[in-house]
């Protein structure tokens, strides 16, 4: 046993073992050749906390004991490693919580030892003391105009950076355009704030905006996201995007959102946290993302979800995966968390509707369209006016404040606020005396009309007055005087395109024509 064990160890070691035994037998001292030891301690300046490896070379397998003395000659790190048949050893230690000096690491074996220094910064007294932050700057771009920078200040104890606009020479909604702020990438900080100049009053004129960028997510804000919002003149503004925190949700969100990314936006008066919500407003939120090898065989299935304050996940529907950016974009009109989440939903009565498939799956799992039924979405039934104004609104992502509606319309119905923002925003005219007729069946050149007036509104649809469009089509003679520009503009748009030869502008849609054609009007 004894020779098996003496078979493992290195050689320098196996000479030691037998002067011991000599030494021991004759009384007379043991001499054991001294070879060179080295030793490296990387890096030679470091803080309390700082891990330092040490590392050298010996004799191959030798005992090499390893310790870290104080200037008073205090012990404070002490290990025994064996080196490897190449004669290297390494060995890492955290700097503990000293007073600033030099620490000498001491490396060998018997007498034989070396030594390398250690310059410490830092303080005692049971705190760590942390490195001294980099001079961070955000760089400030906007079209046409010099690059300029702005200081960012860092806490590492809480992982976030603010930025403060106060130092700006010029408002940056002074001008027209896009101002840029691009936050550094900064290790171990998760949160970053970006600071207003004290309100004032209102001089918003709707032309200029500001995108706000970081590694969490980059907001877009326009010049008037303060307005009407009260308690704010006077007042330090400041705005917040981060890592949310994912033990706040429940087990299935947690599993539903995984790895995705979760972000929180805050908004804080006077550094206390408050309530921002500006219908009028929306802000634009970007989140970095990059799909997994199924996520991209059907990335239109990446949503965002807005996380409420009971804990409840709710569809954003203008939430997309934006290939070029490598980001999931959405709009909102209310800062709180949001989630990066993939979903696919179906129902079991599609088999008949195989051409409106994609296009009822792809707007349920965004939440913009809804089933009759958990299961079931009924597709070759007729939609109401009412339902398909609350798509149509839910699919551009449309909001406004209103203070009337349609008489028909009671404010426990729950497309009220669909038909109230769609009469005060005049895509809904209804059909006279303040009436809306919410249940009647929809007709296709109603629906039409009220799309395209939309999209002119919205989306920067420029109506025609040519209709010579239409005349291949035989039932151009059914289409009503009002509505005869609204087919005709999204006729040449290519957003309808008729059954065969009629355009069937009196026949009342199914849900799934209105959902195909939302679906199109989505993706414009």
């Amino acid at each position: 046993m004894m020779i098996k064990t003496l078979n493992k160890l290195g050689s320098k070691t196996f000479s030691i073992f037998i002067c011991i035994i000599i030494s021991l037998s004759l009384m007379t001292p043991c001499l054991v050749f001294a070879a060179d030891v080295s030793v490296i301690a990387t890096p030679d300046s470091a803080y309390p906390g700082d891990e330092v490896t040490v590392s050298g070379t010996a004799d191959p397998e030798i005992w090499i004991t390893i310790k870290v003395l104080e200037s008073s000659g205090s012990i404070v790190y002490l290990n025994s490693i064996l080196s490897n048949s190449d004669g290297g050893y390494s060995d890492t230690f955290k700097v503990p919580d000293v007073s600033p000096g030099v620490l000498q690491v001491v490396a060998g074996y018997g007498s034989n030892t070396t030594t390398a220094p250690i310059t410490v910064t830092g303080s005692s007294g049971g705190t760590s003391t942390s490195h001294p932050t980099p001079a961070y700057q955000a760089v400030v771009s906007r079209a046409d105009t010099p690059e300029t920078t702005l200081p960012v200040s860092v806490n590492l104890n809480t992982g976030s950076s603010a930025v403060d606009m106060e130092t700006l020479a010029n408002n940056v909604f002074d001008d027209d355009g896009i101002t840029v702020i691009t936050m550094p990438s900064i290790p171990n900080v998760t949160d970053y704030t970006l600071k207003f100049p004290t309100v004032a009053e209102s001089t918003s004129h709707g032309q200029s905006a500001l995108t706000f960028s970081t590694d969490v997510g980059s907001i877009t804000i326009p010049d008037n996201m303060f307005s009407n919002i009260p308690g704010v003149e006077g007042k330090k503004l400041s705005i917040t995007i981060g890592q949310g925190n994912k033990s706040t949700l429940s087990d299935e969100e947690r599993e539903a959102i995984d790895d995705r990314p979760l972000v929180q936006l805050t908004f804080n008066l006077n550094g206390e946290q408050a309530r921002w919500n500006n219908p009028e407003a929306p802000v634009s939120v970007s989140i970095p993302y990059t799909p997994t090898a199924m996520e991209l065989l059907a990335p239109e299935h990446i949503v965002i979800w807005y996380i409420d304050g009971q804990g409840n996940a709710v569809s954003i529907p203008n939430g997309r995966y934006d290939p070029a950016t490598g980001t999931v974009t959405f709009t909102t009109t209310h800062f709180s968390y949001y989630a990066v989440a993939y979903v696919k939903k179906t129902f079991s009565d599609l088999s008949g509707v195989e051409w409106a498939r994609k296009s009822i799956e792809i707007m349920a799992s965004k939440g913009i369209i809804n089933g009759t039924s958990t299961t079931t979405y009924s597709p070759v039934e007729n939609i109401t006016r009412a339902d398909y104004l609350v798509l149509l609104i839910k699919t551009l992502g449309l909001t406004s404040d209103f203070d009337s509606n349609f008489d028909d319309i009671k404010p426990s119905d729950y497309y009220y606020e669909a038909m109230g923002i769609a009469k005060k925003i005049g895509i809904a005219e209804g059909i006279g005396n303040n009436l809306f007729n919410p249940k009647g069946n929809i007709s296709r050149q109603d629906m039409i009309v009220m799309t395209a007036r939309a999209l002119e509104n919205y989306q920067d649809l420029v109506t025609t007055s040519d209709t010579t469009v239409l005349d291949e089509f035989s039932d151009k003679r059914d289409i009503f005087a009002y509505a005869i520009e609204s087919l005709a503009t999204m006729v040449k748009e290519g957003l309808i395109s008729g059954s065969g030869d009629k355009l069937n502008p009196l026949a009342y849609s199914t849900r799934a024509e209105a959902a195909v054609f939302l679906y199109r009007i989505y993706n414009e």
